[in-house]
């Protein structure tokens, strides 16, 4: 249980003071991403040059669209993750770093909803 709780605060947890927790977190979602890319390629791939409606409804299927959710997120968060090493370690000045780590947050977190809500309102409207 414990381990449990360590890899899901290294995942989630915004503040990361222990850098072994970040770099658990990123090498988490790193895995995880890898068969997720490999279903998008795979879906990409049998929809190329499809029409709209025929890629929409291929998007109403609930288990490709909530597989293609969970990649969005999982790819977004490992954004997130990435660029907030980059920050850490070329921004020296404290404020501007805060400001740029924050930003980060926000943009990564704001581009994962969208696709997100994308993906949902194929398959909710339609």
């Amino acid at each position: 249980m414990r381990k449990l709780s360590f890899f899901i605060n290294a995942l989630f947890n915004g503040d990361h003071q222990k850098g072994t927790d970040h770099w658990v977190g990123q090498r988490i979602t790193s895995v995880a991403i890898v068969p997720f890319v490999a279903l998008f390629l795979i879906f990409f791939l049998m929809n190329y040059g499809s029409g709209y409606e025929e890629v929409k409804n291929y998007f109403l299927n609930p288990i490709i669209n909530s597989l293609t959710i969970l990649f969005f997120v999982l790819i977004f968060l490992h954004l997130k993750q990435g660029l907030e090493v980059v920050i850490e370690d070329y921004i020296s000045k404290k404020l501007t770093r805060e400001i740029f780590l924050k930003a980060n947050a926000v943009l990564c977190n704001c581009m994962g909803l969208l696709g997100v809500l994308a993906l949902l309102s194929i398959y909710f409207i339609g």
